[in-house]
Parts: C-alpha cells; sequence; structure tokens
C-alpha cells in the first residue's frame, strides 16, 4: 500500500488532536526532558566523557550563593580542579583572582534553574555541610548541570514549536519540532552539558518568538515584546561572541521594520552590561578572556577549504554525515526567498545571512571540529534556523500533494534522511565513548598527523559509538569464563618513530608528551576488546602505565590503548601519549595488560622480555609536547 503525504498529514493531525488534555507545550517539555535525561553516559565509572569547559558555568551561581564570592579562588585548594596549577577553563585574572575565561551568559540564563538546586541543598544537606571545591561534588555537579542542561534545551524545543504553530498547523509544526529535538545535537549536545549552544538556542528562539508576536500585534503590547526582545539579545551576546551575528540581523531588521520604536528594544540591552562590566573588571576588556581570540584564527583559502569540508563532510564532525536531515533546508530556504515580501521571511532571510557568517568564521578556526563532542558542536548554534526552514520544506510537499509519484519519491528521501539523522543521534545518546583521546588525542592548534583521523571512515566516531552501544547491550566480558580466560604479555616497546627503545634510561623534558607503541600478545583463551568496540571500563584490554619515583613510590598511572580483537595467540599494537611527570627527576614506567575495571591480565615475560616492560627515564627541566 502507497502512503501519501495527505494520509501522513491527516494521521499526524488526529494525533495532534487528542493532545489538549493535557497542554501541548508542557507534553512537549516533559517528554524531552524525560528521554533527554535518560541517556547517562556522561560519566562511566568516573570517568567524564564530556569536555570540562562547562565546569566554571556549572559552578558559578553556586560560588555565589553558597560562597558568598564570583571568583574561584577557593578552589586553589582543592585537588580537584586545581591540582597545583590552573586547569584550562580557570585563568587567573588581572584583579589576581582565579575565574573562568568563557562569558557567564549560560550562567545567568541558567541562574534559575541553578537557584532551585541551591534551595534543594539548603533543604537537604544545609550550606555549611557543601563544599563545591572537592572531589565528593564532582557527582553532584555534574547530576544538576545535566538537569539544567536538559532543561534548557526541553524549553527551547518548546519555544520552538510554538514559534512554528504561528506560521504552520500543529502537523507540520510537530514533525519540524520532532526534527529538531531528537534528530540534530540539541539531543547530544545542547541537553547534556551547560555548554553555550543549548542557552544560546533558547534565548535566539525566545527573541525570533518576541520578534514574530511584534509582527501580530500594536500598541503598548509590541513595545513591551521589543523590550523583551533587547533584553534578551543582551543576555544572547553575554553568552556567545559569535551570537553577534545574530543580534546584527535584529539589529538591521527593527531599524528597518519598526523605526522610532526599535529604541525599546535597544533600552533592553542594558542587560549586556552585566557581562561588559564582568569582563571589564577581571579582564581589563570588553571581550573578557575571548581578547586573543583572533590567534586560533588562520585566514587563508587552504584553512577555509579544509574547515568547510570538514564542518560538512567530516565522517566524525561534519554536519551533513550527523544530520543529513538539514538538507531539507536548502528546499525551505528557497521558499523563504520566494516569500520575501512578508515580514517574517524578511527577518529569517537576514538571520540565515548571519547563521552563514558564523559557519565561514568557523571555517578559517584552527581547531574547526569543536574539541572533544559527538558531531559538529559549533553548528549547534545555526540548528534553531535551518531546522524551522524545514517548515517551509513540509509545506511544500503538502501543496504539492496532487502529485502523488513525485511525492512519495520525495517522502523516502525526507524518510530516509530523518531515520538516519535520529539513528546517529540515538547512537550518540546511548552509546557515544571517547573517542578524540582514545587512541591519542586531536593535536589543537599546531599542525599534527592525529587530525587525520577526522576524515578515516572506519573507526569514525560514529561507528565505534555504534560499537560501543552494541557493546552495552549484549556486554561480551560479562560471561563467566571472561575473566579466567586473561592473559598476556608485552612484547616490544617502541618511540613515536616507531623504532624500539634503545635504552632503558632516557633523558626527557618535564611535561613532555611521549607516544609510545607496544607490541602485546594475547596468551589467554579469551579474545580482548580493543578500543574501537567502545567497551572501555567495560573490560577493555589496555597497557596500564605505573610511574614510580626514584623511591619507589607511585606518582600516576596512565593507559596504551589495544587496538583490534586479538584472539588467543595473536598479536596488537597498543598506543598512547605518556604525560611526563612535572617534577625533574629519575622515574620507572612500568607496563603492564589489564582488562579495565575487571582485573590484571597474568603477564607472562622471559629474562629479555623484561627489558621491554619497563622504562627508566630522567626527567629534566623545562617543557615541551610530541
Amino acid at each position: 500500500m502507497r502512503i501519501t503525504i495527505p494520509i501522513v498529514h491527516q494521521a499526524v493531525s488526529n494525533l495532534g488532536s487528542k493532545l489538549p488534555k493535557i497542554p501541548e507545550s508542557w507534553l512537549i517539555f516533559f517528554t524531552c526532558f524525560t528521554i533527554y535525561s535518560l541517556n547517562r553516559h556522561a560519566t562511566l565509572n568516573g570517568q567524564l566523557l564530556v569536555m570540562p569547559d562547562s565546569i566554571p558555568n556549572s559552578l558559578l551561581a553556586f560560588n555565589w550563593l553558597l560562597n558568598g564570592t564570583l571568583h574561584f579562588d577557593d578552589f586553589r585548594n582543592g585537588i580537584y580542579y586545581y591540582n597545583g596549577q590552573p586547569p584550562y577553563f580557570l585563568f587567573e585574572t588581572l584583579k589576581g583572582h582565579l575565574n573562568s575565561p568563557y562569558p557567564i551568559g549560560s550562567a545567568i540564563v541558567s541562574f534559575p534553574i541553578y537557584f532551585c538546586f541551591y534551595i534543594f541543598l539548603r533543604l537537604t544537606q544545609g550550606v555549611q555541610a557543601v563544599d563545591i571545591t572537592s572531589l565528593a561534588f564532582s557527582e553532584p555537579r555534574l547530576l544538576f548541570e545535566r538537569i539544567a542542561a536538559a532543561t534548557i534545551a526541553s524549553f527551547s524545543v518548546v519555544l520552538f514549536y510554538q514559534l512554528s504553530r504561528i506560521k504552520f498547523d500543529r502537523s507540520i509544526s510537530l514533525i519540524s519540532t520532532f526534527i529538531y529535538a531528537f534528530a540534530t545535537n540539541v539531543w547530544v549536545i545542547a541537553s547534556q552539558g551547560l555548554w553555550q549552544h543549548g542557552p544560546t538556542n533558547l534565548v535566539l528562539l525566545a527573541v525570533v518568538l518576541c520578534l514574530f508576536k511584534i509582527n501580530r500585534t500594536q500598541g503598548r503590547q509590541q513595545k513591551l515584546l521589543l523590550l523583551s526582545a533587547g533584553i534578551l539579545c543582551g543576555f544572547l551576546i553575554s553568552i556567545r561572541p559569535t551570537n553577534l551575528a545574530f543580534f546584527g540581523a535584529i539589529f538591521i531588521y527593527s531599524i528597518w521594520k519598526y523605526r522610532w520604536r526599535s529604541s525599546f528594544l535597544f533600552l533592553g540591552l542594558c542587560s549586556l552590561l552585566i557581562n561588559i562590566a564582568w569582563n571589564l573588571y577581571y579582564f581589563g576588556t570588553p571581550l573578557g578572556g575571548y581578547t586573543g581570540a583572533l590567534s586560533v584564527y588562520h585566514f587563508s583559502p587552504r584553512t577555509f577549504l579544509i574547515g568547510l569540508s570538514g564542518l560538512l563532510f567530516s565522517p566524525s564532525r561534519g554536519l551533513l554525515i550527523y544530520t543529513p536531515i538539514i538538507a531539507s533546508a536548502v528546499p525551505g530556504c528557497v521558499q523563504i526567498l520566494r516569500q520575501s515580501r512578508h515580514k517574517d521571511e524578511k527577518l529569517l532571510i537576514l538571520l540565515f545571512g548571519s547563521s552563514i557568517l558564523i559557519f565561514f568564521q568557523y571555517c578559517v578556526f584552527l581547531e574547526w571540529w569543536g574539541g572533544g563532542a559527538y558531531g559538529p558542536r559549533f553548528l549547534t548554534d545555526l540548528l534553531p534556523i535551518l531546522c524551522f526552514s524545514i517548515n517551509y520544506t513540509i509545506a511544500d510537499f503538502l501543496r504539492n500533494s496532487t502529485c502523488l509519484k513525485e511525492i512519495n519519491w520525495q517522502v523516502l528521501g525526507f524518510s530516509m534522511l530523518l531515520s538516519f539523522s535520529l539513528f546517529v543521534q540515538i547512537v550518540g545518546a546511548f552509546g557515544a565513548c571517547s573517542w578524540d583521546g582514545l587512541p591519542t588525542w586531536l593535536s589543537g592548534y599546531i599542525p599534527d598527523r592525529s587530525r587525520d583521523k577526522l576524515w578515516q571512515i572506519r573507526d569514525s566516531q560514529i561507528e565505534r559509538s555504534f560499537w560501543g552501544l552494541m557493546f552495552r547491550v549484549t556486554q561480551p566480558t560479562r560471561t563467566p569464563n571472561y575473566v579466567e580466560g586473561l592473559a598476556g604479555r608485552v612484547l616490544q616497546l617502541r618511540d613515536q618513530n616507531k623504532q624500539p627503545f634503545s635504552s632503558q634510561s632516557l633523558t626527557k623534558l618535564r611535561n613532555y608528551r611521549m607516544r609510545v607503541y607496544a607490541t602485546v600478545q594475547n596468551t589467554g583463551t579469551s579474545q580482548w576488546f580493543g578500543y574501537q568496540t567502545g567497551a572501555q571500563h567495560l573490560g577493555e584490554a589496555r597497557v596500564r602505565v605505573s610511574i614510580l619515583n626514584a623511591l619507589g613510590q607511585p606518582v600516576g598511572e596512565q593507559r596504551l590503548f589495544v587496538s583490534g580483537q586479538p584472539k588467543a595467540g595473536e598479536i596488537a599494537i597498543a598506543i598512547g601519549d605518556i604525560n611526563l611527570p612535572s617534577q625533574p627527576g629519575r622515574y620507572t614506567f612500568n607496563f603492564s595488560l589489564i582488562a579495565e575495571q575487571m582485573k590484571s591480565l597474568p603477564i607472562e615475560r622471559s629474562r629479555s622480555e623484561l627489558s621491554t616492560a619497563s622504562l627508566v627515564i630522567s626527567v629534566v627541566q623545562g617543557e615541551r609536547g610530541i
């Protein structure tokens, strides 16, 4: 039986007509919040699987409400975040205080949520019992952050639906809202951490909703909406500097359409003064910690083409790979251009222009892949505008539904794109595992062949996450005979040039990052599961690197990561970057095989093999990377 668009349209309309028992917006909110809260993979046995950029925004409100301060000086005494020197997400400011280099807009937007958390802590633990600088608070902090992120993302979905309902009927709006909520990085990025992307989406949608309603109101209500839009624009800029492009579009539109009444919008921009005052006080400049941001851009045709192709087509970061349904926004853009005589469409055209500017600036950003994340994190900010245009694509399908053959092909293509996009997000939500740092980290701003992994088709981030999901479902390491059959040996250690270490005693600079390759053999009866399987802390085979000082005392522990799934008797390669200690001295590095979080593997060594299972390294003053 052939299903045509009119039938689907009627089916969705009938479904929507059954919803009014519970207000649609609340039903959408609680549905999204529940689903966003299901995937508890942000930590796995204590290991953080997301980048810690969001830590300052998740602590700022607590720091003020519990400690009565806006700086993080107290964290110098905590070993979890400070550990002798500031982590990259904390910065010694001009005032001599420790603070975050990131904008505070996300903390401002999420403050009402964190105030509720503060009341909860007061009622359950008391203020004096809460030490937010301690390691013990790391798990509650992460839980509160994920609740806040899921709440903000869910409210953004509600605003997206309300915005769509202004121009489209229920069936179209429900489809586009589903795409925005579950077929894009709103699910795996915006709802999982208090990065700047979730608050950006929420505030941007709120501003556009205000402007759409302004076009349908008069008098005093119109002025109040303009004032509200201005306040929201101040927060929008405070969240992320790139949002200035969105504000530029809103500024041009308000002057063009509202004339003198736009003064109410500019009056609302006083909310921006909070961020400016913060930046001036702590950093001495309105841009705050992003003052030197131009140094991470490289304006050249080659850089632009690499960033452009990577952001769109990289197997492990491309927008059209992770969210191919976004391609259906293109015909929607065409429809918007055709309707450019209308007020709403004029605003959308300007916002599309801003989105293009933001996209192009990321093309010349040296770390265009966005650090440790699942998919194109940077482009999450553009999703509200891109997904809204899909409404126009769906509406055009409906208008041309008499051409059944053509429409069915369009529906088939649309459904396939949507299905794959949803599949990718499900894999990311429930199967995502460390990819950027396994077996080695993607380099930052210096040229490095480690970036090639962004283009590898085999063991892409999606593939590894899929196998990680399958591994969690089947858990082959939980079989009774798995642990008993584990055994192996380290055959050889090689340096970053893949040459055997010529001497047990090496001299390196402190903080040197040394890449090591270990040849290992499975001498047991159980099959090993390497890093490509996504096993991670569920029994993944790894090489443990134990670091001992000259007195034989342990000073650290690191890992090399075994590749493949070697069976009994097979040989594999383990690779990893070893960070040498920061203090000069003589250190011994012992290499042993383990099944992560399960057991150490019995090591079979002959006298000649002992020399390749350990290294003695003299660490001297100075520091540099690989």
